[in-house]
């Protein structure tokens, strides 16, 4: 009902920053290209890639047994906190960015345990280096892969698989524009100048344009996911070794996630990126804190998206 709800506001009534928020790197413009002057196409693709994000999240949980209660809730806390606020549905490529990390971080986590993982390793590593060519924004969450690949224990070799798919995304995607007459420093180049060159509309100024209830939405969000890193904390004890690093991997990746809305070049898009993790770790705040108190924050949370996507509630 919510995603319904956005999707149909999105497509009438969008706020300003959500119809000119876009990509800004040139892989990332020609994906939305294929679709220009298509708009139904293109929000219903990105509003189906959004229910994929979610379902891989919910996956990669009970795939891996990081939770105890086999649970659905990580589709919705996705779509929630990822878009209830902000949906940069014009752009495909927005949405991509965040398949990739989610793509990116279970192939990592699929290597834990086993003797060589050339193939996740290299997939991982490929994944991230493709999503700054996408959205250069994402470059800090590159940092995750010397992280992710010492607290898995990759062997040598495997860091130099994982630095050589690091790379290979700007290899291919510069000979690509090489051999379209653009030489092969645009596409490092167009990194380097998209990443520090400040966005047209930032976060802070797309919430304001919101409202109040972006705000108590934020402080909401933030307050379920720092409760959630302290239930994962007091209960650590009782987890496995692997679910214990899938949860350091994905509070460092909130982390970086973070980082990203105090670039310059930041945009909406970023919500969509920390959104991924925000989305896994919550799901331990509504296990350890059953009851009233984790139905009231549920509630709240649907009343905000709801009041910020069509019925006015502040």
């Amino acid at each position: 009902m919510v995603a319904s709800l956005i999707f149909v506001r999105l497509l009438y009534a969008p706020y300003t920053v959500e119809s000119t928020v876009g990509v800004d790197m040139p892989l990332g413009r020609l994906i939305d290209g294929l679709l220009a002057g298509h708009r139904l196409a293109i929000h219903s693709i990105a509003m189906l890639t959004l229910f994929v994000n979610g379902a891989l999240i919910t996956r990669l949980i009970d795939k891996y047994n990081i939770s105890t209660v086999r649970t659905y809730l990580p589709i919705v806390m996705y779509v929630v906190m990822g878009y209830g606020i902000l949906a940069p549905f014009g752009t495909v490529g927005a949405v991509s960015v965040s398949m990739l990390l989610i793509v990116s971080s279970e192939q990592m986590i699929a290597a834990f345990k086993r003797s060589y993982t050339f193939n996740n390793v290299f997939n991982s590593a490929f994944c991230l280096g493709l999503m700054p060519l996408i959205y250069s924004t994402s470059l800090p969450l590159v940092l995750i892969l010397p992280f992710a690949l010492s607290l898995y224990r990759r062997t040598a070799r495997e860091w130099i698989v994982a630095i050589v798919g690091l790379g290979l995304p700007l290899l291919l995607a510069s000979a690509g524009w090489a051999a379209a007459g653009y030489g092969w420093g645009f596409i490092a180049g167009s990194l380097a100048e998209a990443f520090v060159t400040p966005a047209g509309v930032g976060v802070a100024a797309a919430l304001k344009e919101v409202g109040i209830a972006a705000y108590i939405y934020v402080v909401l969000a933030l307050g379920i996911v720092l409760l959630s890193i302290a239930a994962i904390i007091s209960g650590s004890h009782k987890a496995g070794v692997r679910a214990r690093k899938i949860y350091v991997h994905f509070t460092c990746l909130t982390l970086l996630s973070a980082a990203t809305f105090f670039i310059p070049s930041g945009t909406i898009v970023s919500i969509g990126l920390i959104a991924v993790s925000a989305a896994l770790l919550s799901t331990a705040f509504f296990i350890r804190f059953r009851g009233l108190f984790a139905l009231i924050a549920y509630i709240a949370l649907i009343v905000l998206v709801v009041s910020m996507n069509g019925i006015p509630v502040f």
